[in-house]
């Protein structure tokens, strides 16, 4: 028992040195928070003016001021730090600009940014004293403008738009007596054009390029001019005579801005080809006959090109000399040659080196008709002719070619070329044109009627959308001569979802425009692609009509179309022939 008592004391007295142990810290507990703050009132932006100066801000805490930071990005803003606050310091500014600085107080994560801005100098760039709002009238001829800006920046940045060709920035010659003045130049091109023309112009400065001042150059419109280079002014004409081509610029219309007068004595071998018929100074000519000189010596003409602007003193004198006669028999064409066509022999040739003939004629026999042919051309310029109703099966054609002089006096070589033609086809191509084209439902936003002809598949003629017209949408061709046969073709539209693709059509004929006798209606198979040729059918009337109208009465999209629209590419009129190749045979 006493054994377990002293166990038991001495186990007591070992826990109790462990538990006194255990609650005793190993550290000092006893320590003080860092902190670092700057008030929010000290944290606002700051101003300096051009001068500079100071400004001291609090800093709150308990760190030691070799601990903590106080920092510019910029040299010229300065910081000195000491206990409980921070002094910026901005030297004086020599720019003409605002520059922005920031200073950073911190301590660990405890970061404040305070902003620093200087203004800089006042800026001044104007002209008549103002920034904007000026324009600088020069007259249409006037090549250079001097202006006068009153400014103290170094102006290095002249802004002339690049759309703008005719001012350019000129050197300046002299100085102005006042410093704070600087004059600019520009050097102008000519206006040429018949109304003004306008050049906004930016000025600024390296020193500050947020500052900007504009203004306008206002160039006058010029009068009608006209100007022709020296080598055109003295043309001379072989006695032949020929069609000349005067090219010359103008700034205005054919007819309005110029006139031409050929000298009296000359007006009986000078002809013009047409009267004297867009505004900016371009390329025209005029054209006028030399006629043929019968007379054994040169003679000269003079044709005086005038402006009819009483304001503008333009003209210029072209002095035509055409050579003497020479009587002599005339040169003929060279390398003549037939190539066969469907129903037609083209005959081509070159011209001789020294072209001294008036005229020229195309002989041959016709086997089919069973007669000599002679075709007369009235010229010296044509190269090509165009022999129609030929038939493959008349075999071999003989074609002679002469010219004759100004007095009817023949060439001593003939020129003789063969050809064949290919068989005569059943239709004609019929030659359409926009003077012939009508409608009663042209749409007033696309496709005028004039597409239908100009043999673009990329254009179309679109019937009316927009506007209501209360009858069936056709359109009309007025032939120049009347027909009792013929086939067409049309073409679609080159985009779209083929909606307005003509599916069916009423055909109608008239020699008044009053009465219509309908002579067909047709139905199509529409192609899949856009763009496609739809090959028409034969059309045989009873009777020569000169008119002939198109009305629609269905659409891909409208069946019927019920006084709707359509649209349509191209439209192909081709006549009946008469002379057909079977008829051809039959007369042989």
């Amino acid at each position: 028992m006493k054994k377990n008592m002293i166990l038991y004391v001495l186990v007591g007295v070992l826990v109790a040195v462990i538990g006194f142990n255990a609650c005793t810290p190993d550290y000092e507990t006893n320590f003080e928070e860092k902190t670092l703050v700057v008030p929010d009132k000290c944290l606002s932006p700051i101003y300096f003016n051009i001068e500079g100066g100071e400004k001291e801000i609090t800093v709150n805490t308990n760190v030691p001021t070799a601990n903590w930071t106080a920092t510019s990005n910029a040299d010229w803003v300065k910081v000195h730090k000491t206990d409980g606050k921070v002094t910026i310091t901005a030297d004086p500014s020599s720019l003409y600009t605002t520059r922005v600085a920031r200073v950073n107080i911190a301590y660990g994560h405890q970061s404040y940014d305070i902003v620093v801005t200087q203004f800089g100098k006042e800026s001044i760039i104007l002209i008549d004293g103002k920034r904007e709002g000026v324009i600088k009238e020069v007259s249409a001829t006037q090549k250079l403008l001097e202006i006068e800006v009153v400014t103290n920046l170094n102006l290095d940045n002249i802004v002339i738009p690049d759309t703008v060709s005719w001012v350019k920035l000129a050197p300046v010659s002299r100085l102005s007596e006042d410093a704070s003045t600087q004059t600019l130049a520009f050097a102008l091109d000519v206006n040429t054009d018949t109304v003004p023309r306008f050049c906004s112009i930016i000025l600024q400065s390296s020193d500050n390029y947020d500052y900007i001042t504009t203004f306008i150059i206002k160039q006058l419109q010029r009068g009608y001019i006209v100007e022709a280079a020296d080598s055109v002014k003295n043309l001379r004409v072989p006695a032949s005579g020929k069609t000349i081509t005067i090219p010359f610029e103008v700034n205005g219309p054919q007819g309005t801005a110029y006139t031409f007068e050929i000298e009296e004595s000359s007006k009986n071998w000078i002809e013009p080809v047409s009267t004297p018929a867009t505004r900016s100074l371009r390329p025209v000519s005029e054209s006028f006959i030399v006629k043929p000189n019968i007379l054994e010596k040169e003679r000269v003409g003079t044709i005086t090109f005038r402006s009819t602007d009483p304001e503008e003193n333009s003209s210029f004198v072209v002095t035509i000399i055409q050579d003497k006669f020479v009587p002599v028999p005339p040169q003929n064409v060279v390398n003549a040659k037939a190539t066969a066509g469907n129903g037609f022999i083209m005959l081509s040739w070159m011209m001789p080196e020294h072209v001294d003939f008036t005229t020229m004629t195309i002989s041959y026999f016709d086997p089919v008709f069973k007669r000599e042919i002679i075709k007369t051309i009235d010229n010296n310029t044509t190269v090509q002719y165009k022999i129609d109703q030929t038939f493959k099966a008349a075999g071999e054609y003989e074609f002679t070619i002469k010219t004759f002089g100004p007095t009817g006096m023949e060439t001593e070589t003939p020129v003789v070329v063969r050809g064949r033609s290919e068989a005569a086809p059943d239709f004609l191509p019929v030659e359409l044109t926009v003077d012939m084209l009508s409608t009663n439902a042209q749409e007033p936003l696309e496709g005028p009627i004039a597409n239908l002809v100009d043999g673009k598949v990329n254009t179309y003629f679109h019937s009316a959308w927009s506007i209501s017209i209360n009858e069936p949408h056709y359109f009309q061709l007025d032939l120049k001569k009347g027909i009792e046969g013929f086939r067409y073709d049309f073409s679609t539209r080159h985009n779209g979802d083929g909606g307005g693709d003509v599916k069916r059509m009423k055909i109608e004929a008239s020699n008044d425009g009053i009465t219509w006798i309908e002579v067909a209606t047709h139905s199509y198979t529409l192609p899949g692609s856009r763009g496609a040729t739809v090959n028409g059918q034969e059309v045989t009337m009873d009777n020569v009509y000169t008119k002939l109208r198109f009305t629609p009465l269905a659409r891909r999209s409208a069946d019927p179309i019920n006084n709707s629209w359509f649209n349509m590419s191209e439209f192909y009129l081709y006549e009946k022939n008469i002379y057909t190749e079977r008829w051809a045979e039959a007369q042989l």
